[in-house]
């Protein structure tokens, strides 16, 4: 596999005083149609189906917007079986702005796939956050630049306290 045609970046950079440090992304997605950021290990978030429902937030600043199609968000089951939700496509990012994503997870939910582990399709408790990924637009030709932060799990019972997300232009 040649990858030289992909560039790919991941820093900490002090954004501003009131924010603090972000997590910048920046990327030329020219062989590779998306990227996966991912903790050292994953994080527990559910041990039973009561439990697993829920909205993942995070704080996303993309230039351009239009690089960028979608956020995912993978949970790896006790089996290491991996299961991708996506953001709802009612969610759409500003050049130059930041937005909220929220995600939603969990029992009431459908992933849109799954693979690895013993492969059933069945969530297999406890689970935990595994990564999010980054599709990028087919096509889009130059450099984006991604920051990201608060990275949130918000139980479905205290959804009312999480923060709106950004709405469709």
């Amino acid at each position: 596999c040649n990858a030289k045609p992909w560039r790919q970046n991941i820093s900490l950079m002090d954004y501003s005083p009131a924010i603090g440090k972000v997590l910048q992304v920046t990327a030329t997605p020219t062989v590779f149609h998306y990227s996966e950021l991912r903790p050292n290990k994953p994080v527990l978030i559910a041990r039973n189906a009561e439990e697993f429902n829920g909205l993942l937030q995070l704080d996303l600043f993309s230039d351009p917007a239009d690089a960028m199609l979608q956020v995912c968000v993978r949970i790896q089951d006790s089996t290491g079986e991996l299961f991708q939700y996506h953001q709802p496509e009612t969610t759409r990012l500003r050049t130059g702005q930041w937005s909220t994503l929220t995600i939603p997870v969990g029992t009431p939910y459908k992933p849109r796939s799954n693979w690895a582990g013993n492969k059933d399709g069945v969530i297999d408790y406890p689970v935990s956050f595994y990564a999010v990924t980054i599709d990028y637009t087919r096509g889009f030709i130059g450099q984006t630049r991604m920051l990201f932060d608060q990275f949130t799990w918000t139980p479905a019972k205290d959804a009312d306290k999480a923060t709106p997300q950004t709405p469709a232009p």
